[in-house]
């Protein structure tokens, strides 16, 4: 698919390398204490992310606060889709999914807009 080439080159033209962690929970591994799972089971999968600024007048302070960004993710890096709280590790920082806007082309995912915040 000829966007999803784009795609793919625009952010490694442009982005960085990070470590994306998905945050599951686990199975519980003490069956009398269900509601204490284990650790997450899913990996950290490396990727190549464009981190952007918020534009000034999008910043309430609420929603979106001073220093959030957004990530810009291949649709097709990631072994499930992207879902709140998962977690993007840059630079020894560790920046949390606030919200997600999916582009797609016929029920493809193209690209991920990740809201993070430190």
């Amino acid at each position: 698919m000829a966007i999803a080439d784009t795609i793919t080159r625009l952010l490694l033209d442009h982005g960085e390398a990070v470590t994306y962690r998905a945050n599951k929970p686990g199975i519980a591994t003490d069956l009398t204490k269900p509601w204490k799972p284990s650790s997450s089971l899913s990996p950290n999968t490396d990727i190549i992310a464009v981190f952007l600024d918020f534009h000034a007048k999008a910043i309430d302070g609420t929603v979106i606060q001073q220093g959030d960004q957004k990530a810009l993710v291949a649709g097709d890096v990631l072994a499930d889709d992207p879902v709140l709280n998962d977690e993007i590790l840059r630079g020894g920082e560790v920046w949390r999914v606030l919200n997600i806007m999916a582009t797609r082309d016929k029920g493809v995912n193209l690209l991920y807009e990740l809201h993070v915040r430190r």
